[in-house]
């Protein structure tokens, strides 16, 4: 989790936001989770790209955070 506020001011400001992170047993890391979850108000109306690493086979690890952010957009 993130305790920098200047990260929340440039999610304000922005309109594109990139995550790039490994999938964790078919899952995003809980980092990653807490912080959407945390931020969700400033992903409204922006455009989200996902870049999700995985050595074989793991899951669903970008449609994670995908389903985590339309459940916020749709609030």
């Amino acid at each position: 989790m993130t305790r920098d506020e200047a990260c929340s001011e440039l999610l304000k400001r922005h309109d594109d936001v990139v995550f790039a992170y490994p999938v964790y047993f078919s899952d995003l890391p809980q980092i990653v989770r807490e912080f959407i979850c945390e931020n969700s108000a400033n992903f409204r109306g922006k455009n989200v790209f996902i870049i999700a690493t995985m050595e074989i086979f793991s899951g669903d690890g970008t449609g994670c955070a995908a389903r985590i952010l339309s459940e916020w957009e749709r609030r």
